[in-house]
């Protein structure tokens, strides 16, 4: 029969294989091997489960006779050399199940798997002494005996390497013949026999301390073959399943899992684990893959976590004056301490948040270089805290959260001031809405100036207007010039910034009478007055005469209120005039101009007193 391709199991039997001297690969009817080397992680468990054991209810176990306890025990001492082993009448052999007097027992039987393959370990004893031990292997029909057992102690024997005809699972029926020919009751069990999986030395897991940085455990390797018959393969990858791959904590759950395909060529791996700050604790973790015929236990790592790595924000100010409600930059770093180099380095693509008098303001993250911006406003002096967002969700577990301040120390009021809707009349009154906004809800001096131009350029104060901090209000107000600009203006001070409002713009002809006053300021009664000057308009340019339009002359006796006109006349070509009327009683006289559209406004000469005798 021909050796099957069947992958076998990985098992490890360290403790037993530090304490053996292994003979040599042999076959059943050769002469003792060698002395061997186990394989660093085999397993002496006849199932292959990684821990040698050999209970009765094993399924992989030797089965005992019911006075043996079927436990193996590795606590003998192996001997320097092999031992002669004779050879025990069969005729003075026990059957199965029958045991003679003082016949020896065997109280364990159990594989080792080591460097160089597969070797039995029985221990057997007798009250007069073991002569020798054999085993045969049943599978598919075939026996295998092997004879090449020799004593490595007070009652254990060992075999050389197994070498059996195909990889299976086999029965096994061991027995001792003791040094005056009586045989045991046959030790009976079964025992898988594959090819394995086994970790390449190379495999490592790290780091050992986790940190920022270095928050992530990762085992490689490669996986090795490891064959009953001839050992461990280095240079053989192990290609015969799809293995599964685990990493598992103290508590023996998978903490990261891969697998290792048939058709990959060199059965490397890598797994990785990632585990929160806070939900990780110092641990052993330890590799394990599963493969067709059971579980391989790898090499185990303990793993510490380090204290949360310090974090910073710097800032590149931290205080500021400002205007209110203008915008202030705030600018600054979020950093890391670097335990290695001891260095602050910036933190990429990390939560940050701040506060201000409503509360957290969230959702913010340092760009590739650690630096963030963040525009803040105020009314008044007022501090910021900036910190680091540990309860965001891209936020790194293993930093340590930090906080920096940023104070506005003063701030500069603002003033804002807008004119609209401006009207002029015939009487040159001037009309406008004007609105005043503070940062503050006051004003300095609770006034405003309004400010004329002629020509938009050159600017002269007319005066205040009383207002009580933001408001808006319609003002009127008699004007020199009825086309001239308009604005208000608020001087800086007091912790306010200077303001102008926007430019308003009115047009009418300013009208202009000249002369106006009585040739005689005393007169006779019913004697005459005549009044002369000229009369003229002005739009951007010169002022032009007012051409054979109509003047008058209003009268206003001493004591009364009301005006009545004494007489009206039309003005020359050159815009001049002449008035006269007679003077019944004293009183108060005045030239006036009306305008008959709303281009122009009128024109009123000087008021003058004339006392009639």
């Amino acid at each position: 029969m021909r050796l099957r391709t069947t992958v076998p199991a990985i098992t490890a039997a360290a403790l037993l294989a530090a304490i053996l001297a292994l003979p040599g690969q042999a076959l059943a009817d050769s002469t003792p091997a060698p002395t061997g080397t186990p394989v660093a992680g085999a397993s002496a468990s006849p199932s292959d489960s990684g821990a040698p054991t050999a209970s009765p209810s094993d399924s992989n176990a030797p089965t005992a006779s019911p006075s043996d306890s079927g436990t193996p025990t590795d606590s003998a001492s192996p001997t320097a050399g092999p031992s002669t082993t004779p050879t025990a009448d069969p005729s003075t052999s026990p059957t199965a199940g029958t045991t003679p007097a003082d016949a020896p027992t065997i109280s364990a039987v159990t594989p080792v798997d080591t460097a160089q393959g597969r070797v039995l370990q029985v221990r057997a004893s007798s009250s007069i002494g073991v002569g020798s031990v054999s085993a045969t292997l049943s599978s598919g029909g075939v026996d295998t005996t092997v004879n090449t057992f020799v004593q490595q102690g007070d009652g254990v024997w060992q075999s050389g390497v197994v070498v059996l005809p195909d990889y299976a699972s086999y029965t096994e029926s061991v027995t001792a013949v003791d040094t005056a020919g009586t045989s045991s009751a046959a030790f009976t069990g079964s025992m898988d026999y594959y090819k394995r999986p086994a970790f390449d030395s190379s495999t490592t897991i790290t780091p050992s301390t986790l940190s920022y940085g270095r928050s992530t455990v990762t085992a490689t390797g490669k996986l090795d073959t490891w064959d009953p018959a001839t050992g461990l393969h280095t240079d053989e990858p192990y290609l015969g399943d799809d293995e599964t791959l685990t990493l598992n904590n103290g508590a023996g759950t998978a903490v990261a899992w891969g697998y290792l395909w048939s058709y990959q060529n060199n059965a490397n791996f890598s797994l990785t684990y990632s585990p929160n700050y806070s939900g990780f604790k110092t641990d052993v973790l330890t590799l394990n893959t599963t493969y067709a015929h059971g579980t391989v236990t790898g090499p185990a790592a303990a793993v510490a976590k380090a204290s949360l790595t310090a974090t910073r924000v710097r800032l590149d100010r931290s205080t500021a004056t400002a205007l209110a409600n203008t915008t202030v930059s705030v600018t600054g770093t979020v950093e890391y301490l670097d335990s290695v180099t001891n260095t602050w380095k910036p933190l990429a693509n990390q939560a940050f948040k701040y506060l201000d008098q409503y509360g957290w303001y969230v959702g913010y993250y340092t760009d590739a270089n650690g630096r963030f911006s963040i525009g803040v406003s105020t009314t008044t002096p007022r501090t910021w805290t900036f910190a680091t967002d540990s309860s965001d969700y891209r936020w790194d577990s293993w930093l340590a959260d930090s906080t920096a301040n940023f104070s506005v120390t003063s701030v500069t009021q603002t003033v804002s001031l807008s004119l609209s809707s401006p009207q002029i009349d015939e009487y040159s009154d001037l009309t406008f809405y004007q609105s005043v906004y503070t940062s503050n809800g006051k004003i300095p001096n609770n006034r405003v100036y309004l400010l004329q131009s002629a020509n938009g350029k050159t600017w002269t104060n007319l005066g205040y207007i009383p207002t009580t901090g933001s408001q808006s209000q319609q003002f009127q107000a008699w004007v020199s010039n009825p086309h001239a600009y308009w604005r208000l203006y608020s001087p800086a001070g007091g912790g306010y910034q200077a303001a102008f409002s926007n430019v308003i713009h009115t047009f009418r002809y300013g009208t202009l009478l000249t002369g106006g006053k009585p040739n005689h300021t005393t007169v006779k009664k019913n004697g005459w007055v005549t009044f002369r000057g000229g009369l003229y308009d002005q739009g951007y340019g010169a002022w032009a005469p007012m051409k054979n339009t109509r003047v008058y002359l209003a009268f206003r006796p001493y004591g009364s209120k009301n005006w009545s006109l004494a007489t009206s006349a039309k003005t020359n070509s050159k815009g001049a005039y002449s008035l006269s009327a007679k003077a019944s009683r004293g009183g108060t006289w005045e030239v006036v101009w009306f305008t008959s559209n709303t281009w122009f406004v009128d024109a009123f000469g000087p008021s003058t007193y004339v006392h009639v005798k």
